[in-house]
């Protein structure tokens, strides 16, 4: 087979295969998403949001996730390469359904503590029953 009818064969077998990803995050029914994203740290649900709007509609519809958010260590600073305050954001997206809320040892450009303290004060937190800082 000649090298150019390689080369477009191959590229449309790329091709073919990007056609065949599935999404199983979209695709998955809604009950079953919560069992798979249970098993996820905070921080890496954190990183799931980012995937596109489709997965993070999806996370943030699993309640049940929220229950429990631990937020610990320096990942502040290699977040807030990306945006001002990600943790902010991403904490007072799903604070409604926050029942316990774990702020411990983050080290950080900016001390986010305060910030989501204030959210509190503002009443973002209706359900929180336990906060430890």
């Amino acid at each position: 087979m000649p090298t150019a009818i390689r080369k477009c064969y191959r590229s449309h077998l790329v091709h073919q295969q990007k056609k065949r990803c599935v999404d199983f995050v979209t695709e998955l029914p809604y009950d079953i998403i919560p069992l798979i994203m249970k098993h996820f740290e905070t921080m890496e649900l954190f990183h799931l949001f980012q995937i596109s709007k489709e997965w993070k509609t999806q996370l943030i519809s699993c309640k049940s996730l929220w229950s429990k958010v631990i937020i610990h260590g320096d990942t502040g600073d290699r977040m807030e390469e990306h945006n001002n305050d990600p943790i902010v954001s991403f904490v007072a997206t799903v604070a409604d359904n926050i029942i316990r809320l774990e702020l411990i040892s983050i080290r950080s450009k900016k001390n986010v503590t305060p910030m989501i303290l204030k959210q509190m004060v503002f009443g973002s937190f209706i359900r929180l029953e336990y906060l430890e800082l």
